[in-house]
Parts: C-alpha cells; sequence; structure tokens
C-alpha cells in the first residue's frame, strides 16, 4: 500500500526513494486502523555515506534518522518528558518525543555570533519547555560537561552530557573534551535492504507497465483496423443501396413502357415521325419528331391529351428544317403509369 501511494506521499521520483516503516499499532483516532511509522529520504543522500564507509573498508547494512538514533544512543531509557540539544557548528536543534516513538525536530533561531545559550534561553522561555520537560541531554560537536552545567543554571532544568552505554565506561568517560559519544549527530536511520527492495519492487512495476502499454497499443491497433474494414463495408452497402433504388426505377419504368408506346401509336396521326423519347423518374416525358406541318403537331397534341397518355403537354419549340416542321413535346405521364 505505501508503494502504491508512493506518488502522492512523497515529494521526488521513486527511482530516487529509499523507504522503511514501522506498524506503532493500532490507531487511536480512527477505530479498526494502525498507525504507520514512515521514514523516507533521497536514496542520493545516502550515497555518500556508502562511499566514505567503502573508502574505511566497511559495508553499510543501515542508517537512521538522526532523532531516533540520539534516543537510542544517548537516552535509551529516557521518558517522553526528556529532550536532546544537538550542538552543532553552525546549528542547535533541539528533540523531542512528546507524542510517544514519534521524534519532533525544532531548530533553535539564533542570531550570527549570539552564544548559543542565549538563544536556548529565549526558545526554552518562548515555548513554556520547562513545564513538559525533565531532563535535556546535550549531545554534539560543540557540547562540554562546562556548557552542560551552564545550560542548567539558565533554564532551571537537569542536564547531562550525552554519551552512549557502549562509550561510557572508555578512560577518561564523557568528561574528554571532543569525545566521540558527545559528537554523535548522526547514526542509523533506513535500512539498506529495504532500499533495494524498493528499487526491485519499481522496476518490476515499471516492466509490467512497459507490458500493458505494448499490449493497449496492440489492442489499439486492431481497433483502427476493425474500424476501417467497417467503414469500407458501409460504403459497400451504400452503394449497393443506391443500385437498387436505381433497378427498382428501371422496373417501374419498364412496366410502364408498354402502355406508353401502345398509347403513343394509337394519337399518332398521319404525317407524324418521332425521331426521340425520355423519360425521368420524376415521370416527365419529352418527344421530339418531325411533322409535315404545324397543324398535324397540333393534331398530335390533343390526341395525346384526350388518350391520357400525356398531361400537361406543352410545346417546347417548332422550326422548319428540310421541308418538314421539326417539334418537342414536354409532359408528364399519368400517376398510375409510374
Amino acid at each position: 500500500m505505501l508503494l502504491a501511494q508512493a506518488d502522492q506521499l512523497f515529494p521526488f521520483a521513486l527511482d530516487d526513494l529509499a523507504l522503511d516503516f514501522q506498524v506503532a499499532g493500532a490507531s487511536a483516532s480512527e477505530p479498526g486502523a494502525v498507525d504507520m511509522l514512515v521514514a523516507a529520504c533521497r536514496q542520493s543522500l545516502l550515497e555518500p555515506f556508502e562511499q566514505l564507509l567503502a573508502t574505511a573498508g566497511l559495508q553499510l547494512v543501515a542508517v537512521e534518522i538522526d532523532s531516533l538514533a540520539l534516543r537510542r544512543a544517548l537516552a535509551p531509557e529516557a521518558s517522553a518528558r526528556t529532550a536532546v540539544l544537538k550542538l552543532e557548528a553552525k546549528e542547535v536543534v533541539m528533540h523531542t518525543w512528546q507524542d510517544g516513538p514519534l521524534p519532533r525536530c525544532q531548530p533553535v533561531p539564533h542570531v550570527p555570533g549570539e552564544h548559543w545559550l542565549n538563544a536556548v534561553e529565549r526558545f526554552w522561555v518562548n515555548g513554556r519547555l520547562s513545564a513538559s520537560l525533565d531532563e535535556v541531554v546535550v549531545a554534539g560537536a560543540g557540547a562540554d560537561a562546562e556548557l552542560v552545567c551552564r545550560l542548567a543554571a539558565r533554564v532551571g532544568v537537569n542536564a547531562r552530557l550525552g554519551c552512549p552505554e557502549a562509550l561510557a565506561d572508555c578512560p577518561g568517560g564523557p568528561e574528554v573534551p571532543g569525545h566521540f559519544g558527545a559528537s554523535m549527530a548522526l547514526a542509523c536511520g533506513l535500512a539498506l535492504a529495504g532500499v533495494l527492495l524498493l528499487d526491485q519492487l519499481a522496476r518490476s512495476r515499471l516492466a509490467r507497465q512497459l507490458t500493458d502499454i505494448a499490449q493497449q497499443q496492440r489492442m489499439l491497433a486492431e481497433a483502427e483496423l476493425t474500424s476501417a474494414k467497417l467503414e469500407g463495408l458501409r460504403e459497400a452497402r451504400r452503394v449497393l443501396d443506391n443500385q437498387r433504388q436505381a433497378l427498382q426505377a428501371l422496373r417501374a419504368g419498364q412496366a410502364a413502357l408498354p402502355a406508353l408506346f401502345s398509347g403513343l401509336q394509337q394519337a399518332m396521326p398521319e404525317g407524324v415521325q418521332l425521331i426521340g423519347l425520355s423519360l425521368e423518374q420524376d415521370r416527365r416525358l419529352t418527344l421530339t419528331g418531325l411533322a409535315a406541318s404545324a397543324s398535324v403537331v397540333a393534331q398530335l397534341m390533343r390526341a395525346l391529351q384526350q388518350a391520357g397518355v400525356v398531361m400537361d403537354l406543352e410545346l417546347v419549340h417548332l422550326r422548319r428544317q428540310s421541308g418538314m416542321d421539326e417539334f418537342q413535346l414536354a409532359g408528364r405521364l399519368p400517376a398510375g403509369w409510374s
């Protein structure tokens, strides 16, 4: 679940993520859920430590964030009312655990050149820490026994110099200036095994995603090919439908032609010769022919209308040509003829 939500939980890329977690127990604020303590950092921040230990001939097994490491090494028996004050050359940081195992890290603001005791006293008063803390363990490169005594007098709290139990019995003990235990600033934090596991899982997920993308691309190409085939079939069907409609129109016209020719033969007077006939799908009829005279053309028009062969008959043109009158008539077939 953490890996699935890592993209939203952490503000850096998964391939640069070092991750570890611990189940803290049942959640007090949300019944049915458990609290998780999650630690994460950039893998690129761990590489300098690996290189340093490799140069010394050592193999890095695990690292830990400084708040947890300081409590484990300097105040293993401390309660939630114990704080660790870490003094370094350029920073002063207060570590507390007032919310159980969850650490709280607060930098102590101070003006450049100001003695750290003044900054800590101001921070102590403004934060009202005297009511919530019983003991302060002082650690870091700038810590020594004399400064611990001055701090206790300034803020009115029990203070002691931090020293890991494994080094407490060394010659000189914690009073030795610059003692290794007092200068401890960072120890273990994130399990390297978790980093390697996360890298393997991320690579596996990437491989699955690439496989899924390739499969989806193949399915998309097949769908596009099928769509193109369907469009071709639709176009072929449209062509066939047009041809079918044309054939139906031709068949309807074929049924009307015998009756038309019979009616024309009966209405045709002497001296008339038909040379052209055009029948459209909307029942429009055009007749072209030669007549001995204009009166014969008029006789033909009356005969066609009386026989009911053509309706709305009209003379389109009439002109003399080679001793004959060329004429063109236009009209419509009756509805029953179509």
